[in-house]
């Protein structure tokens, strides 16, 4: 279902309920305007000449009027008319002031068309056999001190009128109106259709700048050269083409992501795999262990490529839990003691007795972890110490590692954590390479609000230092 049709079928249901208010008002209005206009001929009838007739002869008032048939009697046995309505239209100020305007004081006119009325006493009793019983509905209002009172059965509006004498047979007034009957259908579905037609010319003139804009917009959303997309104005649809464009960026940003992933991984994977085809050709025992190394390599580069991946997903790419530092270490420590046994090195650990636990991307920290071992005995010469060690500082814990190799200079001291930034020694072993170890160490520590720091260590060598708050 289109925009358009789904508007005009809510103006339609819309208008099924306003019509019926609507009428319902009108009926009101027009009703309390009709006893408006019965009152005041009840009060100006009686007052002009109606009560002197009545007091003199009240079983005979009013006299009876010739071809006005009787009315039912409200409330009674009698039948009731074949359905309420409105009012008919008219000005009913101007028939009074024609038919009810004597040209002498004892002329005695007769009532408005299709009304009649009769006399009451303070009993609400009247001394003509001909009138009806005065409404209960109208007995209560008047006796609650109401000067008027109304009454719809079927089609006979009475109206009960209090007048300015307090006794007498004609302290009250009973007027009787007849409504012309007319079907309810017949004024409802004109109405209905009226107010239904404006409404859908207006859904129609007001949706259709706002359905081209619609279809404009998916027009260049489906345009892969029409990017970004236009935007047109301040409104929710202008909204939209924003998001649209904001998601495309993202999304071009997760592709630009993804091509640097494949690139560094092809380029970075081309000089091991052909130094480990080299060694393996060889067949030495030197060679073996030569290629066992790069093994190792390569296995850290695809774990550094992933987890760069990972980080330049944003927020969305971490997954925030309780990890056990003191468990990261171990497996660290398992997964690259024996690279350290090829080169000869003695790797030690060290670990407080109680758990040390923090919050914060279990696979990202192991990596940053991993990545800073790895960098200690990759270039470090053979025959020397490493040491991995975990300790907890207050609220806070402490991971270091220390290694006693060639360290590096006070200028490349300040730049290790920079991507594509690789030492001296580095850049005899692959000079194209990635770089991006330590600084995937630096960015985890940065997303996990922890403090990284490199520095010369005693006796020589490179010192890192992880610090962070516990859990």
């Amino acid at each position: 279902m289109n925009l358009r049709l789904r508007l005009a079928l809510t103006v339609l249901v819309a208008a099924g309920c306003i019509v019926p208010v609507m009428l319902h008002i009108q009926e009101r209005v027009e009703l309390d305007a009709l006893e408006r206009g019965l009152v005041e001929f009840a009060e100006q009838h009686m007052t002009r000449w109606g009560r002197a007739v009545c007091e003199a002869d009240p079983q005979n008032f009013p006299p009876p009027q010739p071809g006005v048939r009787p009315p039912p009697r409200p409330g009674g046995r009698g039948r009731p008319g074949p359905g309420r309505r409105g009012p008919p239209r008219g000005d009913f100020d101007r028939e009074f002031e024609r038919q009810f305007r004597p040209a002498r004081l004892e002329d005695q006119p007769a009532p408005p068309r299709d009304t009649r009325f009769w006399a009451y006493n303070p009993d609400f009793r009247s001394d003509n056999d001909r009138a009806p019983t005065m409404p209960d509905r109208i007995i209560a209002a008047l006796e609650r001190d109401a000067n008027s009172a109304r009454f719809l059965q079927g089609n006979f509006l009475w109206v009960g009128v209090a007048m300015a004498w307090e006794t007498g047979p004609c302290r009250y007034i009973l007027v009787r109106r007849e409504l012309n009957p007319v079907d309810r259908t017949q004024s409802f579905l004109p109405a209905l259709g009226g107010v239904a037609g404006v409404l859908l010319l207006a859904v129609f003139a007001s949706a259709g700048p706002i359905v081209r804009r619609i279809r404009r917009l998916g027009t260049a959303v489906a345009d892969p050269e029409a990017r970004p997309v236009p935007v047109e104005g301040r409104d929710e649809i202008a909204g939209l083409a924003r998001s649209f464009n904001e998601a495309f960026d993202a999304v071009s940003e997760r592709e630009k992501t993804l091509r640097r992933f494949v690139a560094n991984t092809t380029h970075d994977m081309m000089t091991p795999l052909t130094v480990l085809q080299g060694h393996l050709a060889d067949g030495s025992p030197e060679a073996v262990r030569a290629a066992l190394e790069e093994a190792h390599y390569m296995g850290a580069l695809m774990h550094n490529l992933s987890a760069a991946s990972k980080l330049e997903g944003g927020a969305t790419g971490m997954t925030v839990d309780d990890v056990d530092v003191n468990e990261l270490v171990h497996r660290v420590y398992a997964r690259h003691r024996p690279l350290a046994d090829l080169k000869r090195l003695a790797f030690h650990e060290a670990v407080p007795e109680r758990p040390v636990v923090v919050r914060g991307d279990v696979t990202l920290l192991e990596q940053a972890v991993g990545n800073l071992v790895h960098n200690a005995i990759r270039y470090h010469r053979e025959a020397g110490n490493i040491a991995l060690s975990l300790r907890t500082v207050g609220d806070q814990f402490v991971l270091v590692v220390r290694d006693d190799g060639p360290g590096v200079s006070d200028e490349q001291l300040a730049h290790l954590t920079e991507r594509r930034f690789r030492g001296n020694e580095a850049r005899t072993r692959a000079p194209d390479g990635s770089g991006i170890g330590l600084h995937i160490v630096a960015d985890v520590a940065d997303r996990h609000e922890f403090q990284l720091r490199f520095a010369h260590a005693d006796g020589g060598g490179l010192e890192a230092t992880l610090r962070g708050a516990r859990a």
